[in-house]
């Protein structure tokens, strides 16, 4: 486990430079979880939980979260009532994923700072936009399966392109919902799994049909998780063309690249009220 070591300064009944070094042990969390902390924006200095100066290694300095929106929107929350505090957030790894201040908010990880804002986006959009989100990836990850198509003799591309036409063609409350769910049983039928098709082509494909089959999900249930899901399937397509063409590439420059980072704005924009 990692450990933070903190030197606290004290000027004026506050920790002078040197005086004391106190160690604060990062929490043991799991992949998804979070953790806060704050300082004081002037000095620097740690605070506690009751936004006081930490003065001993026993004391609590970090909060604990299930997952980034927790543990954004309370840092948030403490910023905009707490204008001399600055909170940082990290992840089960000790790694700084953003932070905040009442001036900004400033995030260190492009892919969490994307999925943080989409889940937002997600949240407050309506069903109708939220549709159309869909259908836009759904038609962009189409032609995928047809070159698939094409090069393999396997599949249905005019399945896929039946199911785009009819939720274009249709509002939300005048679907069927018996429909649908025949929809999302053809569809599932003709979707490639990647232990035939190994191949840069089926995980195109699977992509594009899996964007179908959730679009689907979505409206049949409601849930718009799964508007966050056909995003994904649009994302790891963009990553895997990466790969493919560049395959020395890190995790942070496919992030920094300039395909995933016009993608990612692309969605945001998409969903833009």
């Amino acid at each position: 486990m990692k450990i933070l070591n903190l030197i606290k300064n004290i000027i004026n009944g506050k920790p002078k430079a040197g005086q004391f070094s106190y160690v604060f042990e990062f929490p043991k969390q799991k992949n998804g979880e979070y953790t806060l902390s704050r300082a004081d924006r002037n000095t620097g200095i740690v605070l506690n939980e009751k936004f006081k100066y930490a003065g001993s290694d026993h004391e609590r300095v970090y909060t604990e979260f299930g997952n980034i929106e927790e543990a954004i929107n309370t840092a948030r929350e403490i910023a905009k009532a707490n204008a001399t505090v600055e909170i940082y957030v990290y992840d089960h790894n000790e790694q700084l994923v953003c932070y905040i201040d009442i001036e900004k908010e400033k995030f260190h990880n492009p892919y969490l700072e994307f999925n943080f804002k989409l889940k937002q986006q997600i949240d407050i959009s309506p069903e109708e936009m939220l549709l159309a989100f869909g259908l836009n990836i759904c038609k962009r990850l189409l032609p995928e399966y047809i070159k698939f198509y094409d090069r393999h003799q396997w599949g249905d591309p005019g399945a896929l392109t039946e199911v785009i036409n009819y939720c274009e063609s249709h509002k939300i409350n005048e679907m069927q919902k018996t429909k649908l769910q025949d929809y999302h049983n053809r569809i599932d039928a003709v979707t490639p799994d990647t232990e035939d098709f190994g191949d840069s082509d089926g995980s195109y494909a699977l992509n594009a049909g899996c964007s179908v089959i959730t679009l689907l999900d979505f409206l049949i249930t409601g849930d718009k998780a799964s508007i966050f899901d056909i995003s994904t399937y649009m994302t790891d397509t963009v990553d895997f063309k990466l790969r493919e063409a560049h395959p020395d590439l890190t995790e942070k420059e496919i992030d920094e690249h300039a395909d995933m980072i016009n993608e990612r704005k692309y969605q945001l924009e998409l969903l833009r009220c």
